[in-house]
């Protein structure tokens, strides 16, 4: 009888433990910053890498990167808060970070990374300060002189957008993105409207294809055109 009540006692203070343990680590905690790795990702003292939550910021060596990357690293050796609210698949703690502010946020409010996979709780919050920052142009979003020159309509059912071309230019080199990493580069000259199917066919002058299978969510998504710079032609979002 004594043995069961000792196994008793230690699953309970295991449980006990478990359970501080997951409360903890939504908890804010006073971390430093020690090393950045990209826009949205940094290492801490203690070793632990952390992502920041909500955001997307540009893939390394692509338009406005390395600004994004310097705005972080003004950070590095500075005492910050986190709060962790869990880990990804490539063990890096995803995290919401204040300095005071909401780190996250103001990331997105100077144009140096896009929302990506909002928690419900935050998604207004975090697409209404995206579309303001794509408004005025800053950072990743500034204006290419071809801005609002185009158009596209998202068919997310079939897997195509309908793009209607008012560009004095043709476009190649020009990169179609959806809110995730899934990015098309045209590679062929065109000048006139066109279809952009998701999945794999023979291009031609009408229709081209992206050869990525499905690429636009049913719920939410962004679609982003760039110039051969780099710089915003056109930006469209459904289901926010």
């Amino acid at each position: 009888m004594e043995k069961l009540g000792a196994i008793f006692i230690c699953l309970v203070l295991t449980s006990s433990f478990y359970l501080v343990y997951q409360f903890a680590e939504k908890d804010k905690e006073q971390v430093m910053i020690v090393r950045v790795i990209d826009g949205d990702t940094f290492v801490l003292e203690d070793g632990r890498t952390i992502r920041l939550l909500n955001i997307n910021s540009p893939e390394k060596k692509t338009f406005a990167a390395q600004e994004a990357t310097d705005f972080l690293e003004e950070l590095v050796g500075k005492d910050i808060e986190i709060e962790v609210t869990g880990m990804e698949k490539y063990g890096r703690f995803l995290a919401r970070a204040y300095v005071p502010e909401y780190l996250n946020l103001e990331i997105v409010n100077r144009g140096f990374a896009s929302i990506f996979l909002v928690d419900d709780s935050e998604t207004r919050k975090f697409y209404k300060t995206q579309e303001k920052a794509i408004l005025e142009g800053v950072g990743m979003w500034k204006h290419s002189q071809y801005f609002g020159c185009l158009d596209a309509e998202i068919n997310k059912k079939d897997e195509f957008v309908d793009f209607e071309v008012n560009c004095k230019n043709n476009l190649l080199k020009w990169s179609v993105k959806d809110e995730s990493t899934k990015t098309y580069t045209i590679k062929r000259s065109i000048s006139e409207d066109f279809m952009l199917y998701s999945y794999e066919g023979e291009d031609s002058e009408a229709k081209r294809f992206w050869n990525e299978g499905n690429v636009w969510n049913n719920d939410r998504d962004s679609i982003f055109v760039r110039d051969e710079k780099g710089e915003l032609v056109f930006y469209e979002s459904y289901g926010y």
